[in-house]
């Protein structure tokens, strides 16, 4: 499906989203784990679109909720929330507005080393072989990864069994 000019678009209509719109970004880890409200997911989402080169996001918390589309009060309680997680810390500084820093994680291990591995497995020069798809042995690996079959290059070597 190709993406459509979206002013041309009704109500009603698909479209491939691919690349049409601006948004946050919630590391996977974070979408997965249980200990954390859906409210307090997409709060950290914003947090992390927010964050600048130094590492800190500076929304006040009004800002934050208008930005989610809700109450600077439930803003609050979410932010709380991370805080209390450890995924998030606010620092308030003498004269300046309030900025939020984040923390590493356990929970955002397994995401950083499912990546790694992901991208390992694709720069394999035999990767462009037929593949069968096997679980990773690494324990905190979550990833499907394909390992190599030789290829079948001529019928005799299908009927006789040797790749």
């Amino acid at each position: 499906m190709e993406s459509a000019n979206p002013t041309s678009l009704q109500p009603g209509e698909p479209f491939n989203p691919y690349g049409l719109f601006n948004g946050i970004f919630i590391p996977e880890a974070i979408c997965k784990f249980r200990g954390l409200s859906l409210g307090a997911k997409v709060v950290y989402g914003r947090l992390y679109r927010f964050a600048g080169k130094d590492g800190k996001a500076y929304p006040s918390v009004p800002t934050l909720g208008a930005e989610v589309g809700i109450s600077a009060k439930q803003a609050r309680r979410y932010v709380r929330e991370l805080e209390d997680q450890r995924f998030i810390r606010s620092e308030r500084t003498t004269g300046r507005q309030n900025h939020y820093l984040f923390f590493w994680h356990t929970r955002l291990e397994a995401s950083v080393e499912t990546v790694a591995c992901t991208a390992r497995c694709r720069q394999q020069s035999e990767h462009r072989l037929r593949h069968v798809e096997v679980h990773c042995s690494r324990e905190t690996c979550t990833t499907r990864h394909t390992t190599n079959k030789p290829a079948v290059s001529d019928i005799g070597s299908l009927l006789t069994g040797r790749f």
